[in-house]
């Protein structure tokens, strides 16, 4: 077996490995054997340091890790019941009795994941009935995640995979050479794939120098499968290398099953994003705009955001307003206006915005009749009409991505939660190639100081106790949600982690003059030197010319009745039921795998039905398994009894919102006739509960 049969043998590989391969710069003769030492032919080096033979090195290293069962519980005890008892607590307080009484009028723009909730609901209350105590260690800790750092012989990782049976491996390795030295052994490579083959497992090699590249291709990879949430985590070393201790800490430490179940969608979300943009691409003149389309140019962009540090730079912003164009999110509008200050664009994302918030007085009124909005997909049909122009794109978190892209280019990743994001995504769309943030802080200089800037239109809860590195100083603080939104930036301005943005982000400088958090790939910079890096600025506003030369498409009611999505609905769901109905065990993934909102397999039509239901009845499966091997032997016969119940309870009103919802949106024939609540009025009924 050649090195290139056995790099297609092993699994879905790193592309810089494949292209070291197929360029010839994978050297494996690099590493020869002396003394039954792995050396470096180069260097002299040896692979370990101690004084033993390669093979007895790895036998005792192996040997040891085993016996000492090395293991993390990610989703543990602890945490199952704090999700379990939040959930049931916020089922009971929307006042609900069943699934029975969900239609999508009652539903309309909730932020809760009902299914998740009432089936949390279900799970606490046969806990109390049944006086079950669960038991403090599983009895089963197979499929899980194995992480390896250092590339050891492939005897040893098949010795690790046959023992273990995981249904991940991670192999971190970023010596090409030693990797296609050690596969290159016939017999080895052989054991290996005959290893992964029996244990069901799919072993990945992460071979990335930089350390965040690592960190997000894996976090990629385990996100996929949902493995951070739902089983165990296996770590071994065959030898130090820097990125270990940053791995361990990002991917298996004590927030990793609470960060995966909160990115994992929601159903209610799902199905609303994605009645929105079917009636936003059938009522409104709502426009895609995506990487290639629209010619590069000098003008430089301005973002402002609702963080404080923006009212000290306002009058900075009015002295030279006509240098640059002026790009404001969501909730800022109200002090940018105040200020005297007239924005080119107005950027909103699903959730963030309302109609009656820009009809709340005269000024926003006559704003967005003249304006022209940016937003994701699914923002609300009813505010994309008030707005003269409306430029959107397709985001990778969302349903309807799927049903409205023509290729998988089109769908924009690393696009963020916040409108500060998806205004840094929609200057780079739109040809800015310099960009300037203000009020973008992510963060606060103290704790006390959570807040949004004063006249902000909305103002959320938010507590900020997490202290990490400043953007003008040292340390700021901040919440986990919006430390991520600052790491989404980050990650989409990198041109080594998204091809179709390579040609875009690679020629992007972004200058950052917000006092909160630092976010990776930006400049900071201090508000003074604003002027001086105007320099170069064109001089003509850029707005008409971004909409003349973008490739406008406008996508109608016809693509979506051509998909059929009312018969694919009923099929998954007869699939899923199906599935539901046999017993939940440790080896029956069959039912995740099908409602797992997987977005790298299938066609992009397929996955709508499968990312609308995804989210929610994987969340479901992973308290439901992950309890089942904490359930005392006398109550296992009545828990798998219930666990039926429960999913099969969820996929029937997941089908029947879904259906309810598609007969909705194909039957309008405008949106006057939209009465379903909004956003905001959704919010002031949940006050009166």
């Amino acid at each position: 077996m050649t090195v290139l049969d056995a790099f297609d043998h092993i699994a879905a590989l790193s592309p810089d490995l494949r292209q070291a391969i197929d360029a010839g710069r994978a050297k494996p003769q690099r590493w020869v054997m002396q003394e039954q030492k792995l050396t470096d032919r180069e260097s002299g080096e040896r692979l370990y340091k101690e004084d033993k033979p390669d093979t007895e090195l790895e036998d005792e290293a192996v040997n040891s890790w085993l016996r000492q069962a090395d293991c993390l519980q990610i989703a543990d005890t602890a945490t199952l019941q704090t999700v379990i008892s939040t959930s049931s607590s916020k089922w009971r307080s929307l006042g609900y009795e069943s699934l029975a009484n969900l239609t999508i009028a009652n539903i309309h723009d909730s932020a809760d994941d009902l299914q998740l909730l009432w089936s949390c609901q279900q799970i606490e209350e046969f806990l109390s009935k049944h006086q079950t105590t669960l038991l403090s260690a599983p009895k089963h800790h197979d499929a899980g995640l194995l992480l390896i750092h250092g590339m050891g012989s492939c005897t040893a990782i098949a010795r690790l995979v046959t023992t273990l049976k995981p249904r991940l491996v991670l192999l971190f390795e970023t010596d090409l050479d030693l990797i296609a030295n050690r596969v290159d052994d016939r017999s080895q490579n052989e054991q290996l794939l005959l290893a992964l083959q029996l244990a069901g497992s799919t072993l990945f090699l992460i071979t990335d120098t930089d350390g965040d590249h690592a960190v997000y291709h894996a976090n990629l990879l385990i996100a996929i499968t949902s493995l951070r949430a739902q089983t165990y985590c296996f770590r071994f070393r065959f030898r130090e290398i820097a990125l270990a201790d940053e791995l361990d800490k990002r991917l298996a430490g004590p927030d990793a099953c609470l960060k995966a179940l909160r990115y994992l969608g929601f159903f209610v979300d799902e199905l609303h994003i994605l009645m929105n943009s079917i009636l936003s691409f059938t009522h409104t003149d709502a426009r895609i705009v995506s990487y290639g389309r629209v010619n590069e140019h000098e003008r430089h962009a301005v973002i402002v955001a609702s963080g404080p540090s923006l009212a000290d730079s306002l009058p900075l912003l009015k002295v030279d307003r006509e240098r640059f164009d002026l790009i404001c999110c969501f909730s800022t509008i109200g002090p940018v206006l105040g200020a005297g200050i007239t924005p080119d664009y107005h950027c909103h994302m699903e959730r963030h915005a309302d109609a009656r918030f820009m009809q709340a007085s005269p000024e926003l009124e006559a704003f967005s009749r003249n304006a022209t909005l940016l937003s994701s997909a699914n923002v609300d049909p009813r505010l994309v009409q008030l707005y003269q122009n409306t430029f959107t794109f397709l985001r990778s978190a969302s349903t309807s991505s799927a049903l409205f892209a023509s290729k998988a280019s089109e769908v924009i990743g690393s696009e963020g939660s916040e409108a500060a994001n998806a205004a840094v995504v929609f200057a780079v769309l739109l040809g800015y190639r310099t960009l300037h943030l203000f009020g973008v802080d992510f963060g606060a200089v103290d704790p006390s100081s959570a807040k949004r800037i004063e006249g902000a239109l909305h103002h959320s809860e938010r507590t900020m106790n997490l202290a990490v590195e400043g953007n003008l100083r040292a340390t700021v603080y901040t919440s986990q949600a919006l430390k991520d939104a600052a790491e989404w930036t980050g990650t989409f301005l990198n041109p080594d982690l998204y091809e179709p943005a390579r040609g875009s982000v690679e020629n992007t400088k972004v200058y950052n003059y917000s006092d909160g958090q630092r976010i990776p790939r930006t400049i900071s910079a201090k508000p003074e030197s604003f002027n001086r890096n105007l320099q170069g600025s064109a001089a003509v506003n850029c707005i008409k010319a971004a909409i003349e030369k973008t490739d406008l498409q406008h996508l109608g009611r016809e693509r979506l009745l051509g998909c059929d999505l009312p018969a694919r609905i009923r099929l998954q769901c007869r699939i899923m039921r199906q599935l539901a109905d046999q017993p939940l065990n440790e080896h029956h993934h069959d039912l995740f795998r099908q409602s797992c909102a997987d977005r790298n397999v299938g066609t992009m039509i397929d996955q709508v039905v499968t990312r609308l239901f995804g989210g929610t009845l994987s969340r479901i499966w992973i308290d439901l398994l992950v309890l089942s091997r904490l359930i005392p032997q006398q109550a296992e016969a009545e828990w798998e009894k219930h666990c039926r119940h429960i999913l099969l309870s969820c996929i029937n009103s997941m089908e029947a919102l879904s259906l309810e919802m598609l007969s909705y949106s194909l039957s309008l024939s405008n949106l006057h006739e939209h009465k379903l609540r909004s956003v905001l009025e959704e919010m002031e009924a949940l006050k009166q509960i």
